[in-house]
């Protein structure tokens, strides 16, 4: 870390003073009609609306009323040639069987596996192409009438697949026994060939305006997705903190306790003192304060006098991993919930029907398994900004006495959920 304290605050000051400029232009711009809304960030998220799109494009019965058209260009620009897919009598489908899209003429089999920052789980690919080989009458050579097409943002080297004995550059061995079964695979990303595809077709359409537009919008999308986007970015900034990159290292490695150090200090010195006033002589047992410099560890923990020993369920208070808010909720105090007991099960559902719990969490780090949790809303969106606010205008008695109603009028509203559940934990011996 610099020795100089100065420099870290001409820094925060010319970062300041950057970040005033560049919101006073992006007020002009918006003001002349320059935006970065765009029609699909609003409808959905990461693969689910790519995959959406993407199938409704190539699709030849959509409702573009292109027939094969864009189909046609796809296989072209990702250079299919070879693999003799007539797009003409192509079905395109979303999800079937799980796959993200499924591309058939009837005889050959295009699986289009779309991957945005997520890697492959329970041997996706391998059950795909198992699911198209299995709805085969003559299977002696399906496996050649089947391509992979595994689309990234970045044409992400492949280097494993669950379930798939070998990865080649052109194509993938299911079984390491058997060099017959070899199924085509290409990789393309989103960056390069959807990218071309996009604009391909835009050229073919260009007097269809509704439909261009649309196309636009994704093709906006995509460029962002890919770090190509126009956004209204702030250079400045960007200038500052590549002339200042060890600083802002320093910050970046600070920041995470620095944000601890603001949440520990209310909880420990204002909300904590007063919870553990709320339930003396109660029911209820306070354990120890703890600082928060874990992930999703809890800060305050509160159990039923009857049930301390073994496997027992905890009414808690945490700070989400991100500092962005604090919720409560309910946690197994050692082991993971034996979900596959009917009644706990039922017990947790009544407990989430009830309004009172908003879902089930298995978050890692905590010491057992969460059953529910729900956000406050005075203390979620921003946290630590919250805190500082509250700090400097002297508002830290005040929350704290809020905060503590909340937490008590909950776990209150709570106690024959704990109680019962805490029971049937007994019952099944879960430690």
């Amino acid at each position: 870390m610099s020795e100089n304290i100065e420099d870290y605050k001409k820094f925060l000051e010319e970062f300041k003073i950057a970040f005033a400029k560049h919101e006073k232009r992006c007020e002009e711009r918006r003001r002349r009609g320059i935006h970065d809304l765009n029609i699909f960030d609003v409808l959905e998220t990461k693969e689910v609306k790519h995959s959406k799109f993407l199938s409704a494009l190539l699709d030849p019965d959509g409702l573009h009323y292109q027939n094969d058209l864009f189909l046609r260009e796809f296989v072209d620009i990702c250079e299919l040639k070879d693999f003799d897919f007539d797009t003409s009598r192509a079905k395109v489908y979303r999800e079937y069987n799980n796959i993200d899209i499924y591309i058939t003429d009837g005889d050959k089999h295009i699986i289009i596996e779309n991957k945005i920052w997520t890697s492959d789980h329970d041997e996706q690919i391998a059950r795909y192409i198992q699911a198209i080989v299995d709805e085969q009458d003559e299977q002696d050579e399906i496996y050649e009438r089947i391509l992979v097409l595994y689309l990234t943002p970045f044409d992400d080297e492949i280097k494993e697949l669950g379930g798939i004995a070998q990865i080649n550059e052109n194509y993938l061995l299911t079984d390491e026994n058997y060099n017959s079964i070899k199924v085509s695979y290409k990789r393309i990303s989103y960056q390069k060939e959807i990218l071309e595809w996009i604009s391909k077709i835009k050229l073919e359409i260009a007097n269809l305006i509704d439909l261009s537009v649309i196309i636009s919008q994704y093709e906006k999308l995509v460029k962002n997705l890919t770090n190509q986007g126009e956004k209204m970015e702030n250079k400045e900034i960007f200038s500052l903190i590549q002339e200042n990159h060890s600083i802002c290292i320093d910050i970046v490695e600070n920041f995470e306790k620095a944000s601890r150090d603001i949440i520990n200090d209310f909880i420990k010195n204002y909300l904590y003192p007063k919870i553990e006033a709320q339930l003396k002589g109660s029911e209820w047992l306070l354990e120890e304060f703890k600082e928060n410099y874990e992930d999703y560890d809890c800060i305050v923990k509160v159990k039923h006098k009857e049930y301390t020993e073994g496997n027992f369920l905890l009414f808690v208070l945490q700070a989400n991993s991100h500092f962005s808010m604090l919720e409560w909720g309910l946690i197994n105090s050692k082991n993971k919930l034996n979900r596959s007991e009917s009644k706990l099960t039922e017990l947790i559902e009544n407990i989430l029907n009830s309004g009172k719990c908003e879902k089930i969490k298995a978050i890692k780090g905590a010491e057992g398994e969460w059953a529910c949790a729900k956000k406050i809303d005075d203390f979620s969106n921003n946290l630590v900004l919250k805190l500082i606010e509250y700090k400097k205008n002297n508002e830290f008695e005040k929350m704290s006495n809020v905060l503590t109603n909340i937490f008590c009028e909950n776990l209150f509203n709570l106690k024959d959920d704990i109680i019962a559940f805490n029971k049937e934990l007994k019952n099944y011996n879960t430690l």
